[in-house]
């Protein structure tokens, strides 16, 4: 037998069980909404944590003392805004030692580059008198001796003027690092240093903390982690914010292949909109899918009620020819929350069924009501 077949029998038979209870006062004016019933997967609410996609700890890539820190706890930086400046006087005049340096090897370097061209001159006069038989064999394989001389004296020479630039490039680049800059957009959450306070090679400056991308790491139970994992993107997951009550809806999430050994859940990973109006550590709670769709019983979240006894709903119980239909208490089971509605269990609900969404917290099991459909407005409730 279907959902349908079922639960219309079902309240079919109530309706002939309950007898005539007579006048009970003036009915309640309610709105009610139909039951729906569709296809839709198996869901199962998971608590987590927002979490930001980068944080880091910046530090120092030079030792020194620290003469400026540019920012404050609670802070936006820009990628490259100044953090913290480090002393670099020491290396500014290492820097101008180095370049007189290089200076000086340049000027070594034009003194050998002449003497390699007066050696090749040298060279090419004394291959012409050899010719013309004016000069010796020993006389021009002293000269050819001199040549080779002369350019390995001005290679050396300009090897050490290379050597002298990669030098101050190195001290240049440590220069540029005595300035800490922030290597992604994001909020200072931490100052671990103070001006005046020297640090070393890799000593903390800073924590920073990526506040345009957040993620939310849900904690599934283990034994969900094959259905999620297959379900790709094709069913939303629903997030919600448990301290403000914003909603995201994702298609996209990505599970990661390790189970705590202790609680015996994996995380579930999901994209948050960028700039989202969340912080880092909040708690959260999403739908995630965990089972194969089937046909359920959906109806509207307002007209679910609880009290001690359990999860209950009116529904509107058509009476005898000529009364007005009754409010008929349903206890019902809430399995989960899709796309506005909560899916939901009962023996009693039928597709179509009217269900009462407004008014209902007034309400008695069997007291008389005026059931107004959803388009039309509420009257104001008698006094």
């Amino acid at each position: 037998m279907s959902l349908r077949t079922r639960a219309a029998s079902l309240a079919a038979g109530i309706v002939l069980l309950v007898p005539p209870t007579g006048a009970q006062g003036p009915p309640s004016a309610v709105r009610v909404e139909p039951v729906r019933v569709e296809t839709v997967g198996e869901r199962r609410k998971v608590t987590g944590e927002v979490r930001t996609v980068r944080r880091s700890r910046i530090a120092a890539e030079e030792p020194g003392r620290v003469v400026e820190l540019s920012v404050l706890e609670g802070q936006s930086v820009s990628t490259g805004d100044l953090l913290c400046r480090v002393d670099s006087a020491r290396l500014e005049l290492l820097l101008l030692e180095v370049r007189a340096g290089v200076d000086q090897s340049r000027a070594v370097l034009r003194e050998r580059e002449a003497d390699a061209e007066r050696a090749e001159r040298d060279l090419a006069i004394l291959h012409g008198l050899v010719e013309r038989r004016a000069a010796n064999s020993k006389e021009l394989d002293d000269a050819e001796s001199d040549r080779a001389v002369a350019i390995a004296r001005r290679d050396q020479a300009t090897l050490e003027v290379a050597v002298g630039e990669a030098r101050a490039a190195v001290l240049l680049d440590r220069i540029s690092d005595c300035d800490i800059r922030a290597p992604f957009d994001g909020e200072v959450v931490l100052r671990t240093t103070e001006v005046g306070q020297w640090l070393e090679a890799g000593g903390e400056v800073c924590e920073l903390l990526a506040t345009d991308e957040l993620e939310a790491w849900l904690l599934v139970p283990q034994r969900f982690f094959g259905p999620v994992a297959t379900s790709g993107g094709a069913l939303a997951i629903e997030v919600v914010v448990d301290a403000t009550g914003e909603t995201f809806r994702a298609s996209e999430f990505r599970t990661l292949s390790v189970v705590d050994a202790r609680a015996r859940t994996f995380p579930l990973v999901v994209p948050l909109p960028r700039r989202a109006p969340v912080a880092q550590g909040m708690s959260v709670s999403a739908w995630v899918p965990t089972g194969n769709p089937a046909e359920r019983l959906l109806v509207s979240p307002d007209a679910i009620l609880r009290n001690e006894a359990g999860t209950y709903l009116y529904a509107a119980l058509p009476g005898p020819e000529g009364e007005l239909p009754r409010a008929l208490l349903v206890p019902v089971h809430v399995l989960f929350s899709v796309a506005g509605r909560v899916v939901v269990e009962s023996p009693v609900l039928a597709p179509e069924m009217l269900v009462v969404v407004e008014g209902n917290e007034r309400l008695w099991p069997m007291a008389p009501i005026a059931p107004i459909e959803s388009s039309d407005p509420m009257p104001e409730p008698s006094r």
